[in-house]
């Protein structure tokens, strides 16, 4: 089984895949938790960003789910394609070959996912020490509803988490799954 937790930057998406593997193990189950692979680009750490550093994190993001998913029962991805997809769009909106390759890819890999729940909550980013992250919080805001465009075209059957105010999101995800 793949779960994805996708949503903008700064959402909780990181602490919510964390909780839910931990949750998830201590029930028994063989699950492993896939980082967010944006962190460990060398296009990114080196402050490149660029077209084609969209297209290194997209790829790796495939990479890295196709061997984490062979060594568990759940997988639990930080992000799915679509958060890249919707970047790569969001920020190189000209870049129309590249976002034309991750989309067409994206409307058959999409498959692979078991289920994907969207955040809900928009933090301050301006508040949270993540130096990778952009600070501005009208972006964050653009990421969040870019991506819900992505999710109703290529996977309408997502799950919006409620607020982390109005319920336990992990309990959610159980209940769900």
């Amino acid at each position: 089984m793949k779960i994805a937790i996708v949503g903008a930057h700064g959402s909780g998406k990181t602490t919510l895949s964390l909780g839910l593997v931990m949750n998830l193990k201590i029930m028994g189950r063989n699950a492993e938790l896939m980082p967010e692979v944006a962190r460990h680009s060398p296009y990114l750490i080196a402050g490149q960003q660029s077209p084609e550093a969209q297209l290194h994190i997209f790829s790796s993001q495939v990479e890295s789910e196709l061997r984490h998913a062979r060594t568990c029962d759940v997988l639990v991805t930080d992000r799915c394609v679509l958060d890249h997809l919707m970047y790569l769009e969001l920020f190189f909106p000209e870049s129309k070959d590249f976002i034309q390759a991750e989309r067409d890819f994206s409307r058959v890999y999409i498959k692979t996912y078991d289920h994907i729940f969207r955040t809900s909550t928009i933090y301050n980013s301006e508040e949270i020490k993540d130096n990778l992250r952009p600070k501005d919080l009208s972006l964050q805001r653009k990421a969040h509803e870019n991506l819900g465009k992505l999710l109703e075209e290529f996977y309408p059957d997502y799950i919006s988490l409620p607020s982390a105010k109005d319920v336990n999101a992990i309990t959610f995800i159980m209940e769900h799954i």
